[in-house]
Order: C-alpha cells, then structure tokens, then sequence
C-alpha cells in the first residue's frame, strides 16, 4: 500500500496490527516529514508492545547479514523488536535487496521493519524487494505537498496540537509559514509553551500569535551556526549582538542548537577523527544540502571532548532560562557559539 505522509501522520496508522512492515520514502524536500513518521511509527509500535528497538546503517559492510539476523534470531528477553534500517543512498547492492525482499515476504509477528530512504533511483523503485514491500507493507509518500494539500495538513496539525486555537490564528499560523511544514511546527512548539501557563480551556489571543509567529524570524539562529561552523568569528560577533538587541526567545533557540549539536556528536562518535558522513547520511538528519558541508568540516574539526563540552553549555544554558542556575543564558549561549566557532573563552 502506498500514501501520503499527511494521511499516514493524522492516521498514525490505518491499521495497527497488519502494517508490520514499513518502507518510508523520503525525499528532501521535508525533512521534518521524516523525523515526525519515524516519531509516530516508534510510538504506535511501542503501544503495541515493541519494546525493543535496533538501527542499522547503509554504510555497514555486514548490513545483509544483519538483517537477516534480526529477522530470524529472536531476541534474549522474548521482547517485540523494531527495526530500523537507514538507507543513505539511492541505490542499494543486491544483497541487501534480498534481504530487505525475505524481510517483505515473511515479516515476523514479533517484530516490525521501518526503512528510512532517500529519493530512490527509478530502478529501484521497480525492483522485486521495493515492490514486495509494497504489496505487503506501507509506502510513505513524502514529495513535496502542493499548496492545498498544504493547507488542509496545517489545520489538522494546529487542530490536533494541545494548542487552543481559534479559526482566524490557524489561517494567520498557515499563511505566515510559506508552503514550510516546519515553520509550523516550530510555531506550535512554542505557543504550546505559552499554554501550559493558562488554563487548558483558555484560547490562546491573535495577538500572542502573530507575535510568536514573529519572533521565529527575528534573527535565523541557523545563520548564525553556520557563521560558527564556518568559523567567521567577524560575522558571528555582529549577529550575536544583533540577536541580543531583537530579544529573541531563548526557549525558542536552543532546541535548534542543542538538536544540531546532538547531530555533529552522534556523527562524530560513528565516524571517529578519522573519516566523515556522506552527503547522504547528512540528509538522513534533514540537513540541507548547502549545510552539509559545514557540518563535515565541523566534525573533522571538533573532538569529542569539545562537542561534548557543547552539550554541557546547551544544559546550563536552558537551565539559566529557566531561572534554574546563576550564569546569564546567554553568556552561555555566546560561549558555546565561539566554542563551536574554534575560540574556545572558557579555558
């Protein structure tokens, strides 16, 4: 069976107990579609009792044998797996296909599959393993949505969010995200903040909206990491000041620091000092192509140690915003950004 990523995400499953076998097929133009399909598969498998959960890598040389491994060996706690397979190219060798193809053809009840993949080639699409997946699992379609489709997809999210909100700020929140699901989503995180402080049957004012809306796009705090990646420490200190003058919400921006942190040590502890990601793998974490090289650079760049550190100022950081620790946020905030950047002010 093959649908539309906005019927899988307001479904979360038509069917719970048959849809064993997952194939989602992304290409990069929504990356957040990905990260919300692996979320909502991972919470409806682990509803049904998959407790278990294993990720395999394109880039392993014993991915075939893995694969068949995890579909034939049970596991040592008697528990439900899930199964993640990362594909990072758009083509994969053959080995791989039967295994993916036997993994299609007899899925066992205890576990269940979910293969992330780029926009695969033509080919592969009409190969034997791709067609078997959907004859007996579930396609997601993740191409770019048109403008209706779009539309209908921001009001079942807003509409499904723990957000109150009346008609006119969903239209506002729809329009002022131009054609980008994420610009949505970001939006809904932050007035779900706003409305833990009121009561739960409190309609959340036009007003706070739009000025919510607006605060996302006071100064791009993605602009400002890539300035650190790209160690210009010139532009880096003219966009933190101007960041700082426009207020913009702390509570706002280091999710998308701390996220973006998270990747470059993730990606440094698989691939060591040693080598780098692939473009492709950088996809895989919905990085956009003109960043990936940023991000290769960082990660030959930084250690361990340092990303690690990174992480720590992310915590005190949030802390600090919360009132929960003495240090300005963002102090820290500055000091993580020059750290990133290769000046380390805290030696």
């Amino acid at each position: 069976m093959k649908i539309k990523v906005t019927k899988f995400l307001n479904s979360l499953f038509e069917n719970k107990q048959t849809s064993i076998c997952l194939l989602a097929s992304f290409t990069q133009d929504e990356p957040i579609f990905r990260k919300m399909v692996s979320e909502a598969w991972r919470q409806v498998s682990q509803e049904l009792g998959f407790k278990e959960r294993t990720v395999f890598y394109q880039e392993k040389d014993n991915l075939c044998s893995e694969l068949n491994n995890s579909r034939l060996i049970n596991s040592l706690f008697s528990n439900r797996i899930m199964i993640e397979v990362n594909l990072t190219k758009n083509k994969i060798d053959k080995s791989t296909a039967i295994a993916l193809f036997n993994w299609a053809k007899e899925s066992p009840t205890d576990k269940r599959l979910l293969i992330n993949a780029p926009a695969l080639d033509s080919a592969e699409l009409k190969s034997i393993w791709f067609q078997q997946i959907e004859f007996n699992g579930v396609i997601i379609d993740t191409s770019k949505l048109d403008p209706n489709d779009f539309d209908a997809w921001g009001k079942d999210y807003c509409d499904n969010s723990n957000v109150k909100l009346n008609k006119e700020s969903i239209n506002f929140i729809i329009d002022h995200a131009n054609d980008s699901p994420n610009e949505i989503v970001q939006t809904i995180n932050r007035l779900s903040m706003l409305q833990k402080e009121k009561h739960d049957d409190d309609l959340l004012d036009i007003e706070l909206v739009m000025a919510s809306c607006n605060s996302l796009h006071l100064y791009p705090i993605r602009q400002i990491l890539d300035e650190a990646m790209a160690c210009d420490m010139v532009k880096l200190s003219i966009s933190m000041k101007e960041m700082i003058n426009q207020k913009s919400d702390i509570l706002s921006i280091l999710p998308v620091i701390r996220r973006e942190i998270g990747i470059l040590l993730s990606l440094k502890s698989k691939y060591g000092p040693r080598s780098s990601p692939s473009h492709q793998h950088l996809s895989y974490f919905g990085i956009d192509e003109k960043r990936r090289d940023l991000f290769k650079n960082a990660i030959n760049r930084l250690s361990l140690t340092t990303l690690r550190r990174l992480v720590v100022l992310c915590q005190n950081a949030d802390a600090s915003a919360k009132g929960l620790n003495i240090e300005p946020a963002w102090l820290l905030i500055r000091d993580l950004l020059y750290m990133l950047a290769g000046s380390d002010l805290r030696k």
